[in-house]
């Protein structure tokens, strides 16, 4: 996991389960939030592998495919 300046992180992953609310990874425990202030987010597949974008509160600020997948 990669942090920036602004403490947000890159997180990347396969995709296990999905709801509207959130999203959870293989080999991770919990789920991981949509940030309200996210804007429209595509929720991912499952099985998909995803990079996804947390702000420091841990939430999802962003998804989209991983680098090589």
């Amino acid at each position: 996991m990669a942090t920036n300046q602004n403490g947000a992180r890159t997180l990347e992953g396969t995709v296990a389960a999905v709801n509207e609310r959130g999203l959870r990874l293989e080999g991770r425990d919990g789920w991981l939030n949509y940030s309200k202030w996210a804007g429209e987010l595509a929720p991912p597949a499952r099985g998909q592998v995803v990079a996804l974008t947390l702000d420091g509160s841990g939430v999802v600020r962003a998804v989209g495919p991983a680098e090589g997948a």
